[in-house]
């Protein structure tokens, strides 16, 4: 009725200054429990926006990463598997309260677990338990969840919780555990016991370096892999990941167009993306 929808407003829109619940809050925390912060940020955007934040706040800040060959490309791998914790971001994005100003999304990273919440509740079909087992699914908002099926983000059998179990279970981790108390709803990961969180630094950093670099990266390759990851980051996100000035940013991603390793589609500064030029 020429009204703008919830849903439409949750997956497209561009400017989301009239909707509160379109933010998702991240906090890298000291310890295991939520008394002092290392790291700590607020985005608002669009479902696509939000997801990109989320991963690019596990994949380039504060998880552990390694490289793994395969073929003729290196692969990089998180502590905790990738498919796992966009599997999960993507549920709580998806079914979260949007009729609610404070439906937001949590990300909290501490010591020993990542976990995920969003306000709302289980289905009444399913509980903490049973929603491991295979069941149907059964979408809070089904509108968003049909747009998602539709471009390959979501999948609309019940089966992504298993396969969070089974990605977890591949790698030697716990399978996650998800809580509920009638407002929220969140999932934990358990995260490995590695030489990386210990002797006082967090979780992602190694050698002194802090965003989540690994040894001897430069700030070139840096911005590759944050690139190659999140086709669509600005270089704002590019400036606070790294903590480089724009100078700094703009100078390597010239780097990389002369290299003939990325090129811009679309807008330069608004509605673009980056294209990874393969070798």
């Amino acid at each position: 009725n020429d009204n703008l929808r919830n849903a439409a407003a949750a997956l497209f829109i561009k400017r989301p200054t009239d909707y509160p619940q379109f933010l998702l809050r991240m906090a890298r925390f000291q310890g295991i429990e939520k008394n002092a912060f290392i790291d700590n940020m607020r985005v608002k955007g669009n479902f696509f926006e939000l997801l990109d934040a989320g991963m690019s706040f596990f994949f380039f800040k504060h998880l552990s990463q390694s490289g793994v060959i395969k073929g003729l490309r290196r692969e990089e791998q998180l502590e905790i598997p990738v498919e796992a914790l966009r599997e999960a971001l993507t549920n709580a994005l998806c079914h979260r309260l949007l009729d609610s100003p404070s439906g937001s999304v949590g990300i909290s990273i501490f010591d020993d677990r990542v976990e995920i919440e969003n306000t709302g509740h289980l289905p009444n079909e399913l509980t903490t338990e049973t929603i491991k087992l295979p069941h149907r699914s059964y979408p809070q908002n089904p509108i968003i969840a049909d747009a998602l099926f539709m471009t390959a983000f979501l999948e609309s059998w019940g089966t992504g919780v298993s396969r969070m179990v089974e990605a977890c279970k591949a790698v030697g981790l716990p399978e996650p555990e998800y809580g509920a108390d009638g407002l929220f709803v969140w999932i934990t990961f358990k995260r490995p016991n590695t030489p990386a969180k210990t002797g006082g630094q967090t979780g992602g950093q190694t050698g002194g370096q802090t965003g989540g670099q690994t040894g001897g990266q430069t700030t070139v390759e840096q911005v590759y892999s944050l690139i190659k990851n999140t086709p669509t980051i600005t270089r704002a996100q590019l400036m606070e990941l790294t903590g480089k000035s724009s100078n700094t940013i703009q100078k390597c991603i010239l780097k990389l167009k002369q290299d003939n390793r990325i090129k811009r589609i679309g807008s330069p500064t608004f509605g673009g993306y980056w294209q990874i030029i393969e070798k």
